[in-house]
């Protein structure tokens, strides 16, 4: 009947909204549906050790207020995380260019078969050989579904090779992405999949072997 619409149900089910933005549509309609009709406010009381269920305009405008903190939360805290990544990447790009006119300037003082250039950990240009096995591996998660895999850099590497394993799901690893940076964010995930990560890193000389595998749940 119309009292669902006037609850704030208005789209033929009482499913709880995927968006965040209809959440909150639908938590403002149920609370004036209350204020309108205070003799429909209950509260229902849950299996231990729940507490008992409020279904009343106090407890949606209270509701209201946590979710509207936790929203704002959120956009400082991604304002802040975007800023961040902005002077990281500044400073990266930095750190590239200061690296790159080193390697140059040892490019005019060494000769191609110069054992020296591994004193550098860069690779003989004449002879070149595979990179170190990355150690220092870890996963830790960056969010639903995510996870954040970090490495320590391995000798002679010029980019890294990352791979991954759903537990129960895949048979062997597979290839995920190619990168330069020391990290990878793995997306997509099911929470509550184990995920097991390798990487291999890699020069133009071949790839280094697999690091030992890591498993971490995705939450």
């Amino acid at each position: 009947n119309a009292g669902w619409a006037a609850a704030g149900f208005t789209n033929n089910t009482t499913a709880v909204p995927p968006g965040h933005d209809d959440r909150l549509a639908l938590l403002a309609a149920m609370r004036a549906y209350l204020v309108a009709h205070p003799t429909y406010e209950t509260n229902l009381p849950q299996p231990d050790p729940a507490p008992v269920l409020a279904i009343t305009n106090a407890a949606a405008q209270a509701l209201h207020g946590q979710f509207v903190t936790a929203r704002a939360l959120i956009n400082t805290t991604s304002a802040d995380q975007e800023l961040c990544k902005d002077l990281r990447d500044a400073d990266l790009e930095g750190l590239y260019q200061e690296v790159s006119g080193s390697i140059n300037e040892i490019r005019g003082l060494l000769a191609a078969d110069d054992s020296r250039w591994e004193t550098f950990g860069l690779n003989i240009p004449a002879d070149p050989t595979p990179p170190e096995v990355v150690t220092g591996l870890s996963v830790t998660p960056a969010g639903p579904g995510k996870g954040l895999a970090a490495w320590k850099h391995a000798r002679r590497a010029t980019g890294y090779r990352v791979f991954q394993k759903v537990i129960g799901v895949d048979t062997e690893f597979h290839f995920v992405e190619r990168v330069q940076d020391l990290e990878f964010t793995l997306k997509g995930l099911t929470a509550g999949q184990t995920v097991a990560v390798q990487v291999a890193a890699t020069n133009e000389a071949g790839d280094a072997g697999m690091s030992a595998a890591v498993e971490w749940v995705v939450g």
